[in-house]
């Protein structure tokens, strides 16, 4: 029976290679006589392919079984489609390794399994652009303001469904309606509210020249000629 052996060395009591599609040579070795080829790995120094390379070229010469400490899945790939079996997790020299293998008491490993990777999930949509506007012709209202409409106030809509409406209840959108003039009654308490004001600040005004003629020592009740 002729096995390969991921070695770190020419050798048989080199020790075994752990990384199967990385290490120094392999040896291709007779289990009944022990005499051995030495393989030189060329492909230990390549990319992500030296696994596959590793294990073409092992597969071409012949061997039913492979001994290494570890076999990435594309170099389990291509040794099982060849039919060779592959012994995972050894250790030692390489002399130990075929003694054990020899014995019995290494096992081969069973065709690896290939695992379907789901595809990812589509993202999410991204939200718009425009801040407070989930999609076009409707405004979120996110704004902590009084306004109407989604610019600032309590999504009220007052901005057409395009969130244009006012911001913090000052000022109107381009386009809107204007405004009705104030009405009679509103009117005539606004002058009221300006005359009591007005008399207000004009008794405020007295006391405060009376104060000044008392602090200047003048008579209250003369006026200056």
């Amino acid at each position: 029976m002729k096995i390969a052996v991921s070695a770190a060395g020419p050798s048989i009591e080199d020790p075994v290679d752990p990384r199967f599609g990385r290490c120094a040579c392999f040896l291709i070795i007779d289990t009944g006589t022990l005499d051995f080829e030495v393989i030189e790995n060329s492909s230990k120094n390549l990319g992500g392919v030296a696994g596959i390379e590793a294990a073409q070229r092992v597969a071409g010469q012949g061997v039913t079984h492979v001994l290494t400490g570890r076999c990435g899945p594309n170099a389990e790939k291509v040794l099982s489609a060849a039919g060779i079996r592959i012994v995972d997790g050894c250790e030692g020299t390489v002399r130990e390794a075929v003694e054990r293998f020899r014995s019995g008491s290494a096992s081969s490993s069973q065709k690896p399994e290939v695992r379907a990777t789901a595809a990812p999930k589509h993202p999410p949509r991204a939200l718009s652009q425009a801040a407070g506007i989930e999609r076009p012709g409707r405004a979120t209202g996110l704004g902590s303001g009084r306004g109407m409409g989604g610019g600032g106030g309590r999504g009220m809509g007052g901005g057409g469904g395009r969130g244009m409406g006012r911001r913090c209840g000052r000022g109107a959108p381009s386009g809107s309606s204007p405004q009705p003039p104030p009405s009679a009654a509103v009117l005539e308490n606004d002058a009221a509210r300006l005359k009591q004001e007005a008399e207000q600040r004009r008794r405020q005004l007295l006391e405060k020249e009376e104060r000044i003629r008392h602090l200047e020592g003048r008579d209250p009740g003369r006026r200056p000629g």
